[in-house]
């Protein structure tokens, strides 16, 4: 049956009527019909117009690509036989390109061959029609594939809202868990005001470190920010320990070296991410397994808590204590080289050396306000 030398029947006319009661409500979905031949142009346009469908008619596959650009386009029909392209051509093009790969794309074949059938959906096509074209079946085809395109357009929107949102909620829980940061950062500072500008150099130090040995930006980032919190577990240690002059007792050693498991406790219970968890808990392990409090060795100590030994430790030696005077210079680097492969990831303290004079700067940049200028 062909649509304009057969009457619409009751049944037809009143689906006519129900769709564009329905389009005086929603926009009219648009068309671009790519054929040359007038006689198809004209057919499908009387298939199509009278049903809410706006037919964007194009005399070549250039013209189409043209037309598509020109504004969103909801379904492309497509000739098998262009004057410049093969129509199957165009077709891969639609569905290889990003803004057009969900579009649907109907190829107009001229017969039956089940060669030009495989071809046209080998090349992308969502369906195809053979000539003599049927009116009813066109449009049943072009709701059909309408009605994909929507659900894949509201999938492809939902993703979209729900990305925005997770950056969203994502933003929120980075400032929680930078004031998270900045709490137990004071609270540090208010519990061993010796550390000064400590923290400061071994956050500095451990990005720098960890840029050095090829970590991504995001991992070196979140050591920068949460080497901070690495002895935020002496908040737990008794303060006549914490500042005890004289050499600690075995208990009181013991005690001390439980801040570890304190900070790991403390970070887990503010749900922290796992990098401070493991900065906090490891970063006393050593590369040959001497450590505490697990006694881990070589690539067995996460890398973030090999980096921040390394930058505590040598901070720790330049600076005043309590219990100790700073150490010259040269001590403490002859300290680190020493150490390489017994305390430190020896890949780390290559590192170092290259990266020594920056971690001089760093930590002229951030002098306690007891060391001369």
């Amino acid at each position: 049956m062909t649509g304009s030398s057969v009457p619409c029947s009751p049944a037809q006319s009143q689906c006519r009527a129900e769709v564009m009661q329905r389009r005086g409500f929603v926009s009219r979905f648009r068309i671009v019909l790519a054929s040359a031949n007038a006689g198809t142009v004209s057919e499908l346009n009387e298939f199509l117009q009278p049903f809410g469908y706006d037919v964007i008619s194009a005399a070549s596959g250039r013209d189409a690509l043209s037309a598509i650009r020109g504004g969103p386009i909801d379904l492309v029909l497509i000739d098998y036989k262009l004057p410049d392209m093969p129509g199957i051509r165009l077709c891969q093009h639609l569905k290889q390109t990003p803004d057009t790969d969900v579009v649907p794309v109907v190829m107009l074949l001229p017969g039956q061959s089940r060669e030009d059938r495989v071809r046209s959906l080998q090349a992308g096509a969502d369906d195809f029609i053979t000539r003599p074209f049927d009116d009813i079946e066109l449009r049943a085809r072009v709701r059909s594939l309408l009605r994909v395109k929507l659900l894949h357009q509201r999938l492809r929107n939902e993703k979209l809202l729900l990305e925005v949102r997770l950056r969203e909620r994502t933003r929120e829980i980075e400032e929680l868990t930078l004031g998270l940061v900045a709490a137990l950062e004071k609270a540090t500072e208010f519990n061993d005001m010796d550390t000064g500008s400590h923290i400061l150099r071994v956050c500095e130090t451990s990005e720098l470190l960890a840029r050095t040995i090829g970590l991504p930006d995001v991992m070196s980032e979140k050591i920068r920010r949460y080497a901070s919190l690495h002895d935020i577990g002496k908040v737990a240690v008794p303060h006549n320990i914490l500042k005890k002059q004289d050499k600690l007792t075995p208990d009181e050693w013991e005690e001390m070296k439980r801040h570890t498991l304190y900070g790991y406790e403390l970070l887990v219970t503010a749900r922290a991410d796992v990098v401070a968890q493991n900065i906090a808990y490891y970063h006393h392990e050593k590369f040959d397994g001497s450590g505490y409090p697990q006694g881990l060795a070589g690539r067995q100590i996460p890398v973030e808590a090999r980096i921040v030994a390394l930058a505590d430790v040598f901070d720790a030696l330049l600076s005043k204590r309590c219990y100790k005077a700073p150490y010259p210079e040269e001590t403490a680097l002859n300290v680190i080289y020493r150490d390489s492969g017994k305390h430190f990831d020896p890949d780390l303290v290559a590192a170092f050396k290259v990266r020594l004079p920056e971690i001089l700067e760093i930590r002229d940049r951030y002098r306690d306000s007891t060391e001369p200028g």
